[in-house]
């Protein structure tokens, strides 16, 4: 019983503390970034790396979530020139996507098998065909106005806004309100529940309320972006 306090005061209390270290000397200067003016110019991408330790739930779409976030975060990194200390902000969570399996395994805890690994062999027993069903079980889900209203709908238009502008930061939108969407009907073809449509049934909506946040902050960036002029279209 000792070993595991011990293993739960590790697993939680170490992690956190190397994230408020790293991150408390950012947020405020972050802030006061955001809120009055460069202060000192980039707190905020060293904080939005720290914060995504808040993100890596031990179930799989959040390990999806998570590495989207990251990677779009490297970008913004590597343009602003951050990249050394953003990397080092996400390690925290790195460390727990990394060790919740054994951490689970130290104390006994099996988490369901929900989805198979993906293997070759598995592609090459038809699982790919499940995506076209995928799709159209997606596209149904989407269009039900008696769940999302006119939600998706705006959200679509807000895409095909967006995407020719060719802004920087709205492309950066787009791609993280698409890419979670895209991965998770992905990996419904590797369910491993006995039917697949049950699994993205019982499931989906739940995972599409996750980017609902994304889907408000484009519509509220189209709505206020000002008109650009062709000629100054640029990454910016």
């Amino acid at each position: 019983m000792r070993t595991r306090l011990h293993l739960h005061v590790v697993f939680w209390c170490v992690p956190f503390a190397i994230f408020i270290t790293l991150s408390f000397p950012n947020v405020g200067p972050a802030v006061l970034e955001n809120k009055i003016g460069p202060v000192s110019p980039n707190h905020s991408t060293d904080s939005y790396g720290s914060v995504l330790t808040l993100m890596p739930w031990i179930k799989s779409e959040g390990v999806v979530l998570w590495s989207i976030l990251a990677v779009l975060g490297s970008v913004v990194g590597l343009v602003r020139h951050r990249i050394r200390l953003f990397i080092i902000g996400i390690l925290p969570g790195l460390i727990l996507i990394l060790s919740s399996p054994i951490y689970l395994r130290a104390i006994d805890v099996v988490m369901p098998a929900d989805f198979a690994r993906p293997t070759l062999q598995l592609l090459s027993r038809n699982h790919l065909s499940r995506l076209p069903p995928i799709s159209r079980m997606a596209l149904v889900e989407l269009t039900d106005s008696g769940l999302w209203s006119i939600f998706c709908l705006l959200t679509a238009m807000t895409v095909v806004y967006l995407v020719p502008t060719l802004r920087f930061s709205r492309l950066l939108v787009v791609t993280g309100l698409l890419s979670p969407v895209i991965l998770y009907l992905i990996t419904y073809a590797f369910s491993a529940w006995l039917s697949y449509m049950a699994h993205i049934t019982s499931s989906l909506p739940r995972l599409l309320l996750q980017v609902v946040p994304v889907g408000w902050l484009a519509i509220g960036l189209a709505w206020a972006s000002p008109k650009v002029e062709p000629g100054k279209r640029a990454f910016d």
